[in-house]
Order: C-alpha cells, then sequence, then structure tokens
C-alpha cells in the first residue's frame, strides 16, 4: 500500500499538473485486487481494471453496502461507524480505514480548500460530540483535525458524553 498511498498523499498535496484519471485508475486497480467484496460488485457489472480507460466509470459502491460488508484493502487502522439512524443501532454500518494519514490528509486538503482558502484560522464551535465521546465517529475525528490543526483560540466542542455544554 506504501507506493499507492504515497502517489495519493502526493495528490492530495499538491494536484495541479497531475493525472487524476491515471491516479484513480491506479487506485481502482489495487482496490479491485486486494478488496474481493469490491471485486465481486464489479464483475457483475462486467467492470475490472482491464476495461476501464475512465475514471467517471469506475464502479461506486452503494452506501448500503457499508452496513453490510467490510470493504477494506487491509487490516484497518481505525474503524469509523455510522450513527444507526437509518438502521438502527445493530446495523450501523463500518468504515474501515487501513490508512488514517490519507484520511487526515485528504480531510484537511478538502477543509482548506472549501473554506480556508486563504489559510486563515478560524474559530471552530464544533456542534457534535469530541473523539472521546464518540471514538468512532469520523465527522467527530475530522473535526478534532480541524480543530487541533486550523482552528482559532477558544475552538472547542459543545458536545460530551453528558449532553450540550451551555457553559461553554
Amino acid at each position: 500500500m506504501a507506493d499507492i498511498a504515497a502517489d495519493v498523499l502526493d495528490f492530495i498535496a499538491e494536484p495541479e499538473g497531475k493525472d487524476f484519471n491515471a491516479l484513480a485508475l491506479a487506485v481502482f486497480a489495487y482496490q479491485f485486487e486486494r478488496n474481493t467484496p469490491y471485486q465481486r460488485f464489479c464483475a457483475a457489472r462486467d467492470v475490472s481494471p482491464a476495461t476501464l480507460s475512465r475514471w467517471q466509470n469506475i464502479p461506486a459502491v452503494p452506501t448500503v453496502a457499508f452496513k453490510e460488508l467490510d470493504l477494506s484493502c487491509g487490516p484497518p487502522q481505525k474503524i469509523f461507524r455510522t450513527s444507526g439512524t437509518t438502521r438502527g443501532q445493530e446495523k450501523r454500518g463500518r468504515h474501515l480505514v487501513p490508512d488514517l494519514a490519507l484520511y487526515h490528509a485528504s480531510a484537511l486538503a478538502h477543509f482548506d480548500r472549501c473554506v480556508l482558502p486563504d489559510a486563515r484560522r478560524l474559530r471552530v464551535l464544533a456542534l457534535i460530540p469530541s473523539p472521546a465521546t464518540r471514538p468512532d465517529s469520523s465527522l467527530s475525528q475530522m473535526a478534532d483535525w480541524i480543530i487541533a490543526e486550523r482552528g482559532g483560540p477558544d475552538s472547542q466542542f459543545f458536545i460530551d458524553h453528558t449532553g450540550m455544554r451551555l457553559d461553554a
């Protein structure tokens, strides 16, 4: 995974002038080889790395699949779970993340491009539980990274294990 991860991290850091199509097809080939449920999903649609030339034709996995299958290309470094609002706590989806550095880099790069293009630090008031309260929440994890690395003074979470912090 080191080579493909390095290529993706390089693209995230500096996408200008890079061939996104080639990278996306390489990531697809990597996932197709190493993720058996995804390989079966693609095969049912007659899609393989040999049949694709454009990233737009890579089959997207429906969100319900994450509630039924573990979709990963390796052992997870971290497991995030959905909130369970759609199908209840017993059917919470799982997102197995084999490389948290990729998740971290992509979350912050997207935040920077969409929210902080001028690289300012803003006060972040997170009205969601912190990772200490919800360690399996990807949203809480991303907000924690944003607070730590992009947040201004007094940035903080306003929900803890007791509920909304009205004193904050």
